[in-house]
């Protein structure tokens, strides 16, 4: 649920609509964990279930994803690949472990997406727990707010999918 939180909070924010990726697969449970591992490591495109709102219909797309084997989610890649025509302008989020291969990531979103983002932030499980998040998020806003003086007249959308979980 790391990512939720973050989504939610940019939400609230941003007072932008939020809509979640979802797949028809669940990745709980150790096969669930081992297909997103599958997926991540060997680039699988998984099926993701059709979105209620088109990205096209907003000025800015928040993308928001965990860490999964240091690789983008397959259902992350799936949404990026499946929508990147329809992106206007975009902003990517990230929630991981630890800090390592942040660059790596948000290079592989931009090149799956074909956008350049406005601005990226990337949330340890500790600034999470701990709340620290919280002045990174500012951060992150204050960059897409440069980046787009008009945001808070635009209508941005969060898309993002959850943590994954290993327990049932």
């Amino acid at each position: 649920g790391n990512t939720r939180i973050l989504a939610n909070e940019i939400s609230r924010e941003l007072r932008c609509d939020i809509e979640e990726i979802r797949t028809p697969d669940s990745y709980s449970g150790f096969f669930g964990y081992q297909r997103a591992f599958f997926h991540a490591a060997f680039k699988k495109k998984p099926a993701i279930r059709q979105l209620n709102k088109n990205p096209a219909d907003y000025d800015i797309v928040i993308i928001g994803s965990p860490f999964w084997a240091g690789l983008v989610p397959g259902p992350i890649r799936t949404f990026l690949d499946r929508y990147r025509t329809n992106f206007n302008d975009v902003a990517f989020f990230l929630t991981q472990g630890g800090k390592l291969g942040q660059k790596s990531f948000f290079d592989q979103m931009k090149k799956t997406s074909g956008k350049k983002p406005l601005a990226q932030l990337a949330v340890s499980e500790k600034e999470l727990s701990t709340g620290d998040f919280k002045e990174l998020v500012s951060f992150f806003l204050d960059e897409l707010r440069l980046s787009s003086p008009k945001l808070e007249r635009k209508r941005a959308k969060i898309h993002s999918r959850p943590h994954m979980t290993t327990s049932p």
